[in-house]
């Protein structure tokens, strides 16, 4: 009798320890994302806003107006819980509303550095939804970030924690970068450069994707123009 009483004692706490082991989840894994930034010339977070934009979806890609020329016009750009100058001249006729149908839709969540700051904001969605009231979003509290960059750098270097993005291992999010020029005392600025094409990243250890840009946009200003990009997780 206590043969089989030790027996049953031995297999329950063999099937606990399985059940225990069966409760660790993605959130366990700690995996963070290393986004590194090159520019043609020295960055300047006072003048310059940069982004890092994520997506949830393959489709649509992320939109993003298309980059500056001199002899187009200036696209006035603010992103979502950023001051802003509320005047049709400068929105070019676009109305708030319209600049979320036409981009922000498509933005999952996204990174903002300005004055040496490293601002997340999350659109709790697959884009942010349109409206009329650019404060509905606002920056994400507790958002760490591993810093290495100042001005005069043409690098900027960063790490931060995955949950910020998903808890998921295995997910892919979908990744595009930009800068704006700011010329006057709110937080917006008028759209400079971004990337060609999305990058795509398995959210996994040891993933890694680069590129670069071999052509030198005259127009854009040296400290906003976009050369090379990677994206590590480890």
């Amino acid at each position: 009798m206590k043969l089989k009483q030790s027996v049953l004692s031995i297999l329950v706490i063999l099937l606990f320890s399985l059940g225990c082991a069966r409760t660790v989840t993605d959130k366990d894994v700690t995996l963070n994302f290393q986004i590194e930034l090159t520019f043609q010339g020295p960055i300047d977070t006072s003048k310059y806003n940069y982004l890092v934009i994520f997506s949830k979806v393959a489709s649509p890609n992320i939109s993003l107006p298309e980059k500056f020329i001199e002899s187009s016009t200036d696209q006035y750009f603010p992103t979502p819980g950023r001051t802003y100058l509320e005047d049709p001249l400068i929105l070019l006729s676009q109305t708030l509303n319209q600049l979320y149908d036409n981009y922000f839709n498509t933005w999952s969540d996204y990174i903002l550095i300005n004055d040496n700051e490293t601002l997340f904001f999350h659109s709790n969605s697959t884009g942010f939804a349109t409206t009329s009231d650019n404060f509905t979003y606002v920056e994400e509290n507790g958002f760490e970030v591993s810093n290495a960059y100042s001005n005069g750098d043409n690098k900027i270097l960063f790490s931060f924690d995955k949950d910020f993005l998903t808890s998921s291992v295995g997910v892919a999010r979908y990744i595009s970068f930009a800068t704006t020029e700011i010329k006057d005392a709110t937080q917006t600025g008028y759209f400079r450069d971004k990337i060609d094409q999305q990058l795509q990243i398995t959210i996994q250890k040891d993933e890694e994707v680069e590129d670069l840009d071999d052509n030198n946009d005259s127009d854009i200003p040296d400290a906003a123009e976009i050369k090379a990009w990677r994206v590590k997780i480890f």
